[in-house]
């Protein structure tokens, strides 16, 4: 039954207590509406922030990875080109403070890196050993400068105590390519003959064409590359690229009319004979390989058609009146007839020193030989390990009249061809060590004496055009 103020079909009016509940109950629902939005948004306004941070983290270490990686490898890079200096580890640790590492952070090590994988994989990585290492190769020398950082990176995420800073680690390896015998010359090549027994040690012998050599040659831990397209990748050494190396150096430089009042050449027939002097005498007549004059035809050098009457102007330097470190360059200008002849006045035999440490750089043909070729005590000692190598370069011909000439250390590079002949001497030559690289091709010919032994790898290239070059460090798993 209604109430008596209630009429049939009428709404009826809430009590006020019952109003007051109901709006209460409304609002309740709203809130809790807001409450989990809240949540919601907190939730997500916290993972964004987590999620920026690890994005800005990351890409300040792949920023810092970068920085420390190319860093490392200018490192590397300057220790390379310092081996023939007296400290290549302090050069790679000041262009590491240069470029803004953490010294303390960074360690350098000098050792061998193996570009020709001749001694397969090494303890620690496939291709590098530091030397002091076991498993250094004895007959090696170092020839790489190996640049490695671990630095802990401070992180948004790691706070202000570093409690988890990253580790970030950078390495690099950069090496000096040592070439054992090289001619870019793709129509001769290599050619080795003769009669005397010849080994070779301990290196690569490049060609660009056939490698040819008769049996009385051996090898000894010597890689051979005919028609190897690494020759392609060499730069000539012709008058452009002479003349860099010449800008890039403090170099004298001197002319065939400098001669006879510089105090470096000497002159053996006497003030009224200062150019000319017989370099053999056969039936009273002054003979020498004729090849020298003009042109090098290698197919004549082993053979007796090779001599012939002397018709180049012919100049004689003295490797030994000039200081460690000198640079020189003979500019022969535009003649044809002008030959160079590195020759001692007085003989160094041991314990006499090598001549060592110099740069000879000509633009015309050059002869290598000793004033003598049958005594011991007129012998010619040249170069040496490191910053002691001896440099011979020509835009034409070098050919070394072997017989009593020792090379300890010498770096023979021509734009031409490259020539030895080998007749006579007093003894056989058992630790001779050079390396060539001749734009054109190469012969070397033994016909007497005694068995010669020419070590190819005896230092890293410390002349110029070399280059250091990265490597690859790959972990030994």
């Amino acid at each position: 039954m209604l109430p008596a103020d209630v009429s049939p079909g009428r709404p009826t009016a809430l009590n006020p207590m019952f109003r007051h509940a109901a709006v209460l109950f409304a609002a309740s629902r709203w809130c809790c509406r807001c409450g989990n939005v809240a949540v919601s948004v907190a939730l997500l306004l916290s993972v964004l922030m987590v999620t920026m941070v690890f994005v800005i983290d990351t890409g300040y270490l792949y920023s810092e990875k970068n920085r420390y990686q190319n860093a490392v490898e200018a490192a590397a890079i300057a220790g390379a080109g310092g081996l023939c200096a007296d400290d290549p580890v302090a050069t790679a640790r000041a262009i590491a403070a240069a470029n803004g590492l953490p010294v303390d952070a960074v360690t350098v090590r000098v050792g061998f890196y193996d570009a020709d994988g001749r001694h397969g994989d090494f303890g620690t990585y496939r291709d590098f050993v530091a030397a002091g290492q076991g498993d250094y190769p004895e007959e090696e020398v170092n020839n790489a400068v190996m640049v490695a950082l671990q630095s802990d990176e401070p992180t948004l995420l790691s706070g202000p105590a570093r409690q988890a800073a990253v580790c970030v680690a950078a390495t690099a390896v950069a090496y000096v390519r040592q070439y054992g015998l090289v001619s870019r010359d793709t129509q001769t090549g290599i050619a080795l003959e003769g009669s005397v027994p010849v080994e070779f040690r301990d290196g690569a012998i490049y060609a660009g064409a056939a490698i040819d050599y008769t049996g009385t040659y051996s090898f000894v831990n010597v890689a051979l590359h005919p028609f190897s397209p690494e020759t392609d990748a060499m730069q000539p050494l012709n008058d452009t690229t002479l003349e860099r190396l010449l800008a890039a150096d403090d170099v004298d430089v001197l002319g065939p009319s400098d001669f006879g009042t510089h105090p470096v050449f000497w002159d053996p027939n006497g003030p009224s004979s200062p150019n000319r002097f017989p370099i053999f005498n056969r039936n009273g007549s002054p003979y020498m390989l004729p090849v020298l004059a003009d042109a090098f035809d290698p197919s004549n050098l082993g053979s007796s058609s090779a001599w012939g009457p002397l018709e180049a102007e012919a100049y004689y330097i003295d490797l030994s009146r000039m200081a460690v470190g000198t640079k020189l360059f003979f500019d022969a200008g535009d003649r044809e007839d002008v030959l160079v002849i590195i020759a001692l006045e007085n003989p160094n035999p041991p314990p006499a020193p090598a001549v060592q440490g110099i740069t000879f750089m000509a633009n015309c043909p050059v002869l290598m030989r000793s004033r003598a070729t049958h005594h011991i005590s007129t012998s010619s000692h040249y170069g040496g390990e490191g910053a002691m190598q001896v440099g011979i370069y020509s835009t034409r011909t070098i050919v070394v009249q072997s017989a009593n000439v020792y090379t300890h250390g010498v770096f023979f590079r021509t734009g031409g061809d490259f020539g030895v002949r080998g007749e006579g001497g007093s003894s056989g030559h058992v630790d001779d060590m050079a390396s060539v690289i001749a734009d054109g091709a190469i012969k070397i010919a033994f016909f007497s004496g005694f068995q010669e032994v020419w070590g190819l790898r005896f230092a890293p290239p410390c002349a110029p055009p070399f280059v250091p070059r990265l490597g690859l460090l790959e972990v030994v798993p």
